[in-house]
């Protein structure tokens, strides 16, 4: 299905969608086209036409997001009660692991982030490899959807964006596809490379080619305190997956 357009192809046949009409697809059979699958198609049709399914969907959306809000703010809390001592020894431990990463050692062009609210941090990794270029992202304005990813060489940052989270004000900027390797903060993931951010969507929709082309672009991994780790996280049509994770116990590879 193209997901910018008005048809997509079921069994050979194409459905059309009519714009008057809410959420309903309708074949060219159906909509006064003679066409030998007609019967076939007939009962498919009737239950995208169903209010029933439309309803469940939405449920099911629904129960989606409130899973995720709160388990959210669930990890939010326990990552923010962690004693300043523990950060420090889990940020330590975690860019030990990166150091010896694969991913990192083949990596030219690297994202990393400014931490905030409890996340790992990473900004060690600028010292201990001088040879490698860092970028840290700017978020975007409109109409741009994009994450701008600026270079930056381990300064002090003045500069507080919308959500207080400081960016870097000049620089060289580099197009998200260009990265070699993209260190990702994370609320909560599981072993198969699901992530859960922050809400906002920033991440997902940089990154959105991978859905459809999952080799290109930059790796992607996520950076996490191993509290952070849960066994299944419900995803939706959005989310990008992770290539890895690393915490300060662990090196997850999950696609």
């Amino acid at each position: 299905m193209h997901s910018g357009g008005h048809h997509l192809e079921l069994n050979g046949s194409r459905l059309r969608h009519q714009p008057h009409a809410r959420g309903v697809l309708i074949p060219d059979s159906l909509s006064g086209r003679e066409n030998p699958k007609r019967a076939e198609l007939a009962p498919i049709v009737s239950q995208l036409n169903d209010p029933t399914t439309e309803r469940i969907t939405a449920a099911n959306e629904s129960s989606s997001f409130e899973g995720k809000w709160q388990l959210r703010r669930r990890m939010r809390a326990a990552r923010r009660n962690l004693d300043t001592n523990r950060q420090r020894v889990t940020s330590q431990a975690v860019v030990n692991r990166l150091s010896s990463h694969p991913a990192l050692l083949k990596a030219r062009h690297i994202a990393l982030y400014w931490p905030m609210d409890g996340e790992v941090d990473v900004r060690g990794l600028v010292k201990r490899f001088p040879e490698k270029r860092f970028y840290l992202p700017v978020l975007p304005h409109a109409p741009h959807p994009q994450l701008r990813f600026v270079h930056w060489h381990g300064r002090a940052l003045t500069y507080r964006n919308r959500y207080h989270i400081p960016e870097p004000v000049r620089g060289h900027s580099h197009t998200p596809e260009r990265l070699d390797l993209v260190l990702m903060p994370l609320v909560a993931f599981d072993p198969s490379g699901a992530r859960l951010g922050m809400g906002a969507g920033f991440y997902d929709r940089t990154f959105a080619i991978q859905r459809m082309l999952p080799g290109a672009g930059p790796r992607l991994l996520g950076i996490a305190h191993q509290l952070q780790c849960v066994p299944f996280l419900p995803t939706d049509s959005w989310d990008i997956p992770l290539h890895g994770v690393v915490t300060e116990s662990h090196s997850f590879r999950c696609r």
